[in-house]
């Protein structure tokens, strides 16, 4: 007699199969599997976040339990909040969440793992887990909540991964010893001010060695975008790096004091500019916030925002704005993964155009922005990339080329005509030049961590194009006659997109920045690619270091109308100069054969930053189709 059976139990999602043999005898051989059970997400309410508990244990144990359950913001929860990188999603292990084996980052579960107590649960909440990922309307809406979430959480975790080599502890035994030295300097930056400057106080900070913070600015964290509004809008934030932790604000006032006193240049050296750039959006981001000491209603300028984060990263290209919202006023502007991320760009452009009321997004746009082998239109802003110039025009000046009003009403009036449709952006402008010469050379930075000889190459780069604009500029209007020292002057406001205004003997320090140039191409001396002059070696740095940027993927330009100019890369000899109605500066387009423009992109031209070509009696407005 041979009788075979198996029976399932679903409350414990477990298989019995069974086999009984024999007549006098009764053997039962079973054998007990179970089927892995996928998470079962239970229908979110309007207002309410799904929070993990995770059951008390000893670390020592790797099986991580935990639960999930369902809280009102309204009714204020107490809980925390994680901020980290998710990590590679293929290397996973899996954590027991209500009875379901669910797979999580490698990164994700050493976080739990370390996060969790002995003596009692604790209440997280975790973006992987808490929103069912695969249903689009809930990652809308919860994406939409986030910057809530953040701010009424207790606090936040800054998890940056496990340490090794003790390398955390080093780290961070670095920032307070800093923190310590800039409270004995300044007595103001003691007592949670601002800090006091002195030139041996800057002097000391460029002898500092950044060394032990890089690998902990070299975490996958500091390049996320979305930790941006994560530490911004969280009450308290504590950075753990394995079992070492700190306190966020004093991370964030270190470095926002070094940078103010001149140690920007140490640290990009030690730590790579890239790098550097990228911890100090969000610190500077967070430092402004803490001024204001809010953080639920707190707005920032979304545009604004887009300009100073292009660096970071995230994994979906349409978070590159999505990820922005809880931070800044964007009214009418909401999160929708149903699109693809070129219909979230022009989601964007039209919330410029309606609700934002401005043509600041054109600044980020042109063919000089845009991938040749794309379809983009050229109005397109390059939004979704970790791309842009080093300066942009736009945001670096303070013009009004069109004399733009900061007055609602008086904006939405200089709008009139502007539309968006298959593909062609109509806008009402006017050409006020031509461009007639170009250079042919413009600075490509390389990121990171560079060694002397890319350091020289990098310098000797800059003085070739310096010395190449200044010698267009003055093949055309010699700088020895009359008129030469006010050409010189705009010559100079050209490459600094003006704000060589706000130094003092300006023409002087761009004069010692040409004649060390010249100095270095008969020497081929490296040490004659750093200035050396009797003007403020601070102000010859800091203009310097503008000039480099405003140059980054620019070219110098003349006009026909005889202006010194920056021209976007991909300029050409005959483009238009236009200032459009309703921009705040001038740009370079290209008429097309078929009667439309492309936009190459946005300009600095001396003479018309501030209105002045609406003054000349040619002046008028005209349509403008760009494709």
């Amino acid at each position: 007699m041979k009788v075979c059976f198996c029976v399932y139990l679903p409350e414990r999602n477990v298989l019995i199969a069974a086999a009984i043999v024999g007549l006098s005898t009764c053997a039962a051989y079973v054998l007990l599997w179970r089927t892995p059970r996928s998470l079962k997400y239970r229908k979110l309410k309007e207002d309410e976040i799904r929070l993990l508990v995770i059951k008390k244990d000893k670390f020592s144990n790797p099986v991580i339990r935990c639960s999930i359950k369902h809280a009102e913001l309204a009714q204020r929860p107490e809980y925390a909040a994680l901020s980290y990188a998710w990590g590679s999603q293929t290397a996973t292990k899996t954590i027991i969440c209500s009875g379901a084996e669910v797979p999580v980052t490698a990164n994700l579960y050493t976080a739990l793992r370390r996060l969790r107590l002995t003596s009692q649960d604790y209440v997280l909440w975790v973006d992987a887990i808490a929103i069912n990922q695969n249903d689009v309307e809930e990652r809308n809406s919860q994406v939409a909540m986030m910057g809530r979430i953040y701010s009424l959480a207790h606090h936040t975790v800054i998890w940056l991964g496990e340490q090794e080599n003790h390398e955390g502890e080093r780290a961070f035994q670095s920032l307070i010893q800093l923190d310590s030295y800039l409270g004995s300097c300044s007595a103001s930056y003691a007592n949670g001010g601002p800090i006091e400057n002195s030139p041996q106080f800057a002097a000391g900070i460029r002898q500092v060695n950044f060394s032990s913070l890089k690998v902990l600015f070299d975490k996958p964290w500091f390049r996320r975008l979305w930790v941006v509004q994560e530490v911004v809008k969280s009450r308290q934030s504590i950075v753990r790096f394995g079992t070492q932790a700190i306190q966020w604000t004093l991370l964030e006032r270190v470095l926002y004091a070094i940078t103010s006193i001149g140690g920007l240049d140490s640290m990009n050296a030690q730590i790579g500019e890239d790098t550097v750039r990228n911890i100090l959006s969000v610190v500077r981001t967070a430092y402004n916030q803490d001024r204001f000491q809010i953080r639920e209603d707190t707005q920032f300028d979304l545009v604004a925002l887009l300009y100073d984060l292009y660096l970071r990263e995230c994994k979906d290209p349409r978070d590159k704005i999505y990820a922005l919202l809880g931070l800044a006023w964007s009214e009418g502007l909401t999160p929708n993964y149903h699109l693809e991320p070129r219909e979230v760009v022009r989601q964007f452009v039209n919330w410029s155009i309606t609700q934002d009321v401005s043509l600041r997004f054109l600044s980020l746009a042109g063919i000089s922005h845009h991938n040749p082998k794309t379809a983009d239109p050229s109005w397109f802003p390059s939004v979704l990339k970790s791309y842009r110039p080093r300066a942009v025009i736009g945001w670096a000046t303070r013009s009004k080329a069109s004399k733009v009003s900061l007055l609602t009403e008086e904006r939405e009036s200089s709008l009139e005509g502007v539309s968006v449709e298959a593909g062609i952006l109509t806008l009402i402008g006017s050409k006020v030049d031509e461009i007639s010469t170009i250079t042919k050379m413009s600075i490509r930075f390389v990121g990171g961590i560079h060694s002397v000889d890319m350091r020289t190459q990098m310098g000797e780069d800059m003085a070739k194009v310096v010395l190449e604009a200044h010698a267009l500029a003055h093949k055309s209007f010699p700088f020895e006659d009359e008129a030469g020292e006010e050409r010189f002057v705009q010559f100079c406001c050209a490459l600094s997109l003006g704000e060589c205004k706000f130094f003092e003997n300006r023409a002087n320090i761009v004069r010692a920045i040409i004649n060390q140039y010249k100095t270095y191409q008969t020497t081929r001396d490296p040490a004659d690619l750093c200035v050396r002059t009797t003007v403020n070696p601070e102000a010859v740095v800091g203009l310097g270091n503008l000039i480099g940027d405003v140059l980054h993927r620019r070219h110098f330009a003349i006009t026909s109308e005889e202006r010194f100019g920056m021209a976007p890369a991909l300029t050409q000899k005959g483009d238009w100069v236009v200032v459009f109605r309703g921009s705040t500066v001038p740009f370079v387009v290209r008429p097309r054969k078929d009667g439309h423009f492309t936009l190459v992109g946005e300009c600095y031209i001396s003479g018309i930053m501030m209105g002045e070509a609406l003054e000349d009696e040619r002046f008028e407005w005209d349509v403008f189709k760009l494709r």
